[in-house]
């Protein structure tokens, strides 16, 4: 699953990675644009049971959520 969180502001990136958790999936591709939402949406997968994997992709950043 990919969420698509570019341009948004706290606390949205986070509700957006909530709904795509209690989805069930597995492995959540998550796009950002702010750094401090990088670090709000890492810590939220962390404490739900997700491993969370780093990269840039351009001028945006690119979490990989997996269970």
């Amino acid at each position: 699953m990919e969420v698509d969180v570019r341009g948004l502001s706290c606390p949205e990136p986070v509700m957006q990675v909530a709904a795509a958790i209690r989805s069930g999936a597995e492995e959540i591709v998550v796009l950002l644009s702010e750094a401090h939402s990088v670090a709000n949406v890492k810590n939220y997968a962390i404490e739900h049971g997700y491993r969370v994997r780093e990269a840039t992709k351009g001028f945006d950043y690119l979490l990989t959520l997996e269970k």
